[in-house]
């Protein structure tokens, strides 16, 4: 079982908004703005599973 990670994701939350990052493994990143209702978080969710 290997535990090296595809990719990481740091998020800094505010107080309406959270500002979310991922970072793979080539060093390409990904930053976005999201909404803390309901629906953003599930897209946020699968953002980062993909």
């Amino acid at each position: 079982m290997s535990t090296e990670k595809r990719k990481v994701c740091g998020i800094d939350v505010h107080k309406f908004f959270l500002v979310v990052m991922i970072l793979d493994r080539e060093g390409n990143s990904q930053t976005k703005r999201v909404s803390q209702d309901l629906e953003s978080l599930l897209g946020l969710r699968e953002w980062i599973l993909f």
